[in-house]
């Protein structure tokens, strides 16, 4: 892979813009699942998921999407990286686990002072994410990043554990591009996917909860094997892309729409049938790869993700999925006082832009070039 194909601004961008829609869709079920609204109102709220506006109040598919960014900027990164493994788990631990642990602790650090926002107002989504007691053997599971997924004060570590195991061992996945056939390295991902999800199932049957968070992991993979993929075939998938006319680059572009959101909408439509979450991933795969094609390949897109406002929200992405659950805290803190909801929500959105830029200035870009010094010192 050609070197000057080692940073993109227009997948920063939209990186930033999948960050926003994950804290517009956190704000928003806050806001759906108060128990103020009346049987009408709610019915008619219910509706705005279905619609374009579910690219921005659908925060699952954004986690999958950051998923597949992910494999696609690490193939970068290995492929230009000059040093060992020691030098990209120093990189990479300080990329993602250091801003982490500081917003983790000053937000246990502001829970612990004022509490956990009164729940007598809030509705069910709000309640399962707040109220966990503050003990050691507690804090130390969620900083651990790696541990327990359901010990959590941020509702977002989940997805963090997730992409903290699948970098430590994606290396290993960098190797098997390079060393094997390329088709059935993608065939061999699908394949232990599928079978992640077989195996999850039965330990959730049998209630080894430990291993069922594991197989989950193995699950998420295919996302990072995919994004791998996209890295390593990128001239081939550009120029096949752009060899089409504009109606079949149009109809790509609403296909990957459709497929983005289409399972926000099978979980509105068929939730009666309990149709599982985890393969309603598989149907939003494609429409994401498909998204990520069209951020680097349709000149438009390109334009649009590399605007200022873009760049901005690309470059403090991170740090704005990382305290934003702090700040929603206070929003519902603010509510329970006050009674103002959107007064609540519109203060808790500037303040988590407001907050997630400091964090970035004062936090994450620090550890970034922490993790290069290292790095570069552990390569000599």
């Amino acid at each position: 892979m050609s070197k000057s194909y080692s940073r993109f601004e227009s997948l920063d961008g939209l990186r930033g813009w999948a960050s926003f829609a994950v804290l517009i869709s956190h704000f928003w079920l806050f806001m759906y699942d108060l128990p103020q609204w009346s049987s009408s109102t709610l019915q008619w709220l219910s509706y705005l998921p279905v619609t374009p506006l579910g690219v921005f109040l659908s925060g699952r598919p954004a986690v999958l999407l950051f998923f597949m960014l992910s494999g696609f900027a690490l193939t970068c990164m290995l492929n230009n990286l000059r040093g060992g493994y020691l030098a990209y788990l120093l990189m990479r631990v300080a990329r993602i686990w250091l801003p982490y642990a500081i917003v983790l602790l000053v937000g246990l650090l502001y829970i612990g002072l004022l509490g956990w926002p009164p729940t007598e107002a809030l509705g069910a989504w709000s309640k399962s994410v707040i109220g966990m007691p503050i003990d050691a053997v507690s804090v130390l599971w969620c900083l651990s990043l790696i541990g327990n997924t359901t010990v959590n004060y941020s509702f977002v570590s989940w997805s963090l554990t997730h992409e903290m195991r699948l970098s430590l061992v994606f290396p290993f996945i960098y190797l098997c591009f390079q060393r094997y056939a390329f088709k059935p390295m993608l065939a061999l991902g699908f394949a232990l996917a599928c079978g992640s999800v077989v195996l999850f199932y039965a330990a959730k049957i049998l209630g080894f909860k430990g291993l069922e968070q594991v197989l989950v992991t193995g699950h998420y993979a295919i996302f990072f094997v995919v994004g791998a993929a996209l890295a390593l075939k990128l001239d081939e998938v550009r120029q096949w892309y752009q060899s089409r006319d504009r109606r079949t680059r149009l109809a790509l572009m609403w296909v990957a729409l459709a497929l983005y959101v289409l399972p926000v909408q099978i979980d509105h439509f068929v939730s009666a049938f309990n149709f599982p979450i985890i393969l309603t991933d598989w149907i939003s795969l494609p429409g994401i790869f498909l998204i990520m094609l069209i951020a680097v390949a349709e000149p438009k897109a390109q334009a649009f993700l590399s605007t200022r406002l873009s760049r901005w929200l690309g470059e403090t992405s991170y740090s704005l999925y990382l305290v934003h659950p702090f700040v929603l805290f206070a929003s519902m803190h603010l509510f329970a006082e006050t009674g103002m909801l959107w007064g609540a929500i519109a203060v808790g959105v500037l303040m988590s832009l407001v907050l997630a830029r400091v964090s970035y200035v004062w936090i994450e870009s620090p550890a970034r070039t922490l993790g290069k010094s290292l790095a570069y010192k552990a390569t000599r």
